[in-house]
């Protein structure tokens, strides 16, 4: 009987321990210890604050230290030292790393950014005293400082999401400290300007794209110019209204942008790829020349003007336009032509090059077949045979120089095997067509 009496006691004497080690008021108080101890002890032994913090958060597992008047501004402004604390340990270890020419990966990118938490819950609660409230801004200037290294860091990783929060959260504790009697936190408009766009930036790179429209919209009403990319604000806007696929706002937003910027590239970039989109083909001729202008070694912008008018001239013949056609398709080679000059190796522009003749000698065979045998037609069946060969003749060096920097490309391959069989090297043309069976898989 003494014994299960006993058991029973030990049980009971266990599950006081549990509970006191969930206690929120014993972790605060032995987070204050340990935090002092840190403070106290000559060498700063890091063992102490990650304890501390160990034992603040676990104080904070509930909201029952927050829901207690008496307490809850201690435990917050302990635990914003704590993690300022953590932040600037950071950094000291950093730059002893860097003097010793040694890499350093910080162990603590949270801690601005649960500091500036702690801060924010802190000025907040009813009880604090204009001095508490006083302490936590100046914390806050502190670890806005490590949040903002942070995202920093972040970003170079592409944690987009989790340098937004970064850059946010600094944004929020200005907003918060200025509303409580000012701060040296983003201490001039252009700061702030250039925080909210890194944290549009990393939205956008995140694909939040609704939290990057907020905040590129403001910083466009504010005139904000990105260091060394004056339209940026705009250029991400245009992009992001693309993606979303408002191409009206998209337009809107150029326009707007290139009244302002009008010697911007990126703009007239954008302003082309959105006419390319909505296949205004006739719209893009003036802007795209104006493109070239700028910017005369760029291949690309002359690929796309061939490609332009390579769609003009296909539009043109269907139409029954023959001279707007024509020349329409001696501008496509032209430009196709110099794309290719200014880069041998452009494999866009030499299958398109080669393509152009290849499909125009499509669309004749098309009309040779269907002619009758009268001798007018006859005529014009030996003419048009005359320009096929000819067509496929000018196209064929095209995609042989495709084929040489892709030999994957099976559209390549197909028009390689189609040309050779009508120029008769059926040797030729059946090695295209095993290149293309194994490019299958059959």
């Amino acid at each position: 009987m003494k014994k299960i009496v006993f058991s029973v006691l030990m049980l009971s004497v266990l599950g006081v321990n549990v509970q006191a080690q969930d206690d929120p008021a014993a972790n605060y108080k032995a987070a204050k210890k340990s935090l002092q101890r840190y403070f106290d002890s000559d060498q700063k032994e890091t063992v102490e604050l990650e304890t501390a913090r160990q034992k603040i958060d676990a104080a904070f597992k509930t909201d029952v230290l927050l829901s207690d008047p008496k307490k809850a501004v201690g435990a917050l402004m302990t635990k914003a030292e704590i993690y300022t604390e953590l932040g600037k340990l950071d950094e000291v270890n950093a730059m002893l790393a860097k003097t010793q020419k040694q890499a350093y990966e910080p162990k603590y990118n949270d801690v601005g950014a649960g500091a500036l938490d702690a801060a924010a819950k802190l000025i907040g609660n009813a009880n604090a005293s204009k001095g508490d409230k006083k302490d936590a801004v100046k914390y806050m200037e502190t670890a806005v400082v490590l949040a903002n290294n942070a995202g920093i860091k972040q970003y170079e990783k592409k944690e987009y999401k989790a340098a937004y929060a970064s850059f946010m959260s600094v944004l929020n504790a200005k907003k918060l400290a200025d509303a409580n009697g000012g701060s040296k936190i983003l201490d001039t408009p252009e700061k702030a300007q250039e925080e909210s766009y890194f944290a549009a930036l990393t939205a956008y790179y995140a694909e939040m794209n609704p939290e990057a429209l907020v905040l590129l919209t403001d910083l466009a009403k504010a005139g904000y110019k990105p260091a060394g990319n004056d339209a940026g604000v705009y250029n991400l806007l245009a992009t992001i209204h693309t993606k979303n696929k408002d191409l009206d706002k998209a337009l809107a937003v150029i326009n707007e942008g290139r009244k302002v910027y009008p010697n911007d590239s990126g703009l007239l970039f954008s302003e082309i790829n959105y006419y390319i989109g909505q296949n205004k083909l006739e719209a893009l001729e003036g802007k795209l020349e104006e493109a070239i202008q700028k910017d005369p070694n760029n291949k690309s912008l002359h690929y796309v003007k061939g490609k332009m008018y390579d769609g003009l001239q296909e539009t043109y013949y269907k139409d029954k336009k023959d001279a707007e056609a024509a020349t329409a398709f001696g501008n496509a080679e032209k430009y196709y032509g110099t794309a290719v000059e200014k880069d041998p190796k452009y494999f866009d522009a030499l299958y398109s090059y080669g393509a152009l003749y290849y499909n125009r000698a499509a669309v004749l065979t098309q009309v040779m077949n269907k002619l009758g045998m009268s001798k007018a037609e006859s005529k014009q069946y030996d003419e048009l045979q005359a320009k096929v060969k000819d067509l496929f003749a000018k196209a064929l060096p095209h995609f042989q120089a495709a084929d040489a920097i892709n030999p994957k490309d099976g559209n390549t391959l197909v028009a390689l095997k189609e040309i050779t069989a009508k120029q008769g090297d059926l040797a030729k043309s059946g090695e295209y067509k095993k290149r293309i069976e194994a490019l299958m898989g059959k």
